[in-house]
């Protein structure tokens, strides 16, 4: 168990996870986010990859996916609707996807600053593999030129954080041409292995990115496992792991 006032800085538990069904993920993030707030779950990051997945935002629509639903799931897609801000994007293996939990008033943050927190973690992770990433005013997320590498997408309920940031790390980019990516037509989508030029551990790029984001909320980063985080949740909540 975590003890509050160990610490001066505030701390960030990091549970490394698998790939787990999007679904699946975003009802382990209700639970946590409810336990949160009854001071059972300390603040969380969850690093974790998802199956083949089309997801569409708060602001997108079905007309952000240029095929049915039949071809989408004849190509082993789940088409998803979900509450993160955005349009519709796509997960799949290979992709980096870190959702933190984490109450922003514990951080001194607004929702503005906390996506630039977001996007400045991505960039310094990129900038450790000697790549240059960058923002384009109006349009969250973090680029290579004119090239999208990572996408961001939140939901604030009561000051707490769900969903975050996605990263292309080895993803199979042609996945893409399936939709228009955040609502942006004729986008060019990269990974960081195809700006990299070479091959690219995926579990370095989780770690880097951890250490990262808690630099840029100043807060302590600590591991937590699964299982203790399981201990949390309650012999009632049981989400299987892929």
């Amino acid at each position: 168990m975590y003890d509050h006032a160990r610490r001066a800085k505030p701390d960030l538990y990091h549970v490394p996870l698998g790939c787990l069904p999007y679904r699946e993920a975003l009802t382990l993030q209700d639970r946590i986010v409810a336990l949160q707030r009854e001071g059972v779950v300390p603040d969380l990051l969850l690093t974790l990859q998802h199956p083949p997945t089309i997801t569409i935002g708060v602001s997108g629509d079905r007309e952000d996916v240029l095929i049915d639903e039949s071809s989408i799931h004849s190509r082993g897609i789940e088409l998803v609707r979900t509450n993160r801000g955005g349009r519709a994007t796509y997960h799949g293996p290979g992709q980096l996807v870190a959702y933190p939990l984490i109450d922003l008033k514990s951080v001194h943050l607004g929702p503005r600053q906390y996506i630039r927190c977001l996007e400045r973690a991505a960039t310094r992770m990129l900038a450790s593999w000697g790549l240059r990433g960058c923002r384009i005013e109006g349009w969250p997320g973090v680029w290579i030129e004119n090239r999208k590498i990572a996408s961001v997408g939140i939901r604030i309920r009561a000051g707490r954080t769900m969903h975050g940031i996605a990263i292309n790390v080895t993803t199979d980019l042609r996945a893409f041409s399936l939709l228009v990516p955040c609502g942006m037509k004729n986008v060019e989508v990269t990974s960081l292995e195809r700006e990299y030029g070479r091959p690219v551990l995926f579990e370095e790029v989780r770690s880097r990115f951890a250490g990262c984001l808690s630099e840029e909320l100043s807060v302590s980063l600590l591991p937590l496992t699964w299982c203790e985080l399981c201990g949390m949740l309650g012999r009632d909540f049981i989400v299987q792991r892929a």
